[in-house]
């Protein structure tokens, strides 16, 4: 999968923020520097987690090579164990 530009809304990066803890720059990062794991999740909507400084689990839409978050959190211990078997 190749992501040439992340798109995040406003309200979904405070939603990610104030919910969450993180933030929208800690979400790019995974996604670019992070060696992210892709999964489809539906016709255009993917699963990636990837490792920072924390592993993220990241949401979001994939269309024209650009990623629409809609959401991302911490990744729980079996999200962490199936990043690291990929």
């Amino acid at each position: 999968m190749r992501i040439e530009s992340i798109h995040i809304s406003p309200s979904i990066a405070h939603k990610m923020l104030s919910k969450h803890g993180v933030r929208a720059n800690d979400v790019c990062a995974a996604l670019r520097e992070g060696h992210p794991a892709f999964w489809r999740r539906g016709k255009e909507t993917y699963l990636a987690i990837g490792k920072t400084h924390q592993y993220l689990t990241i949401i979001f839409r994939y269309r024209n090579r650009t990623a629409e978050i809609r959401t991302a959190y911490r990744s729980s211990g079996w999200q962490k164990q199936l990043y690291e078997r990929r």
